[in-house]
């Protein structure tokens, strides 16, 4: 908190969210559906050229699926990312990443939410204490990059958001939905990890 609370910190933070936001223009909206939900939000707003989708209002349930990975196979992806020095993690979010894009037409610029837990307080790093916080994820990898450049990718994106996440999320999602003028209840990420 005392990191939060320090202005020339804060300061720092803000500047990066909002080059980071406006490094690669408006992100678009991408779903495990496809662009339906896009281009329903396209249509109910009359904008052919909307990059964001409506959320859901009424229904905010969401359905969750335990996926059980067998011990062997677990134990070849930590072996993997050990090898090339990535997290199971960032591994993850390329596997979300690619199925997003390819449910979207191959498109290239994907948005992800990445949930960051941190300690806040010295007595929290022993005590068990946690603050969790999202941000946006996004990057733009084109089809012919080789997986681990994309992998390598993922990392470095996540590494740069880790350095500013003392930051307000909240702020951050209020500062990308007025630099692009998204409507009211749209969003430009529709899955997190």
């Amino acid at each position: 908190m005392k990191k939060a609370k320090n202005e020339k910190r804060r300061a720092k933070d803000e500047k990066f969210w909002h080059d980071y936001l406006t490094e690669n223009g408006e992100p678009i909206y991408s779903d495990i559906k496809g662009s339906r939900i896009l281009q329903e939000s396209r249509k109910k707003h009359g904008n052919k050229s909307l990059r964001a989708a409506d959320v859901e209002t009424v229904d905010r349930s969401v359905g969750v699926a335990d996926f059980h990975l067998e011990p062997e196979a677990t134990q070849k992806l930590m072996d993997f990312c050990m090898m090339h020095g990535v997290s199971m993690t960032n591994l993850i979010l390329l596997t979300m990443r690619t199925y997003l894009s390819k449910a979207n037409g191959g498109q290239e610029d994907i948005t992800l939410r990445n949930f960051v837990s941190r300690r806040s307080t010295q007595a929290e790093w022993t005590c068990g204490g946690s603050r969790v916080l999202s941000f946006p994820l996004r990057t733009i990898i084109s089809p012919d990059t080789e997986f681990l450049d994309a992998l390598y990718e993922i990392q470095n994106v996540q590494n740069k958001i880790y350095l500013h996440c003392n930051y307000d999320p909240v702020a951050v999602d209020k500062m990308l939905k007025e630099l692009y003028g998204a409507p009211d209840n749209t969003e430009y990420i529709s899955m997190s990890l």
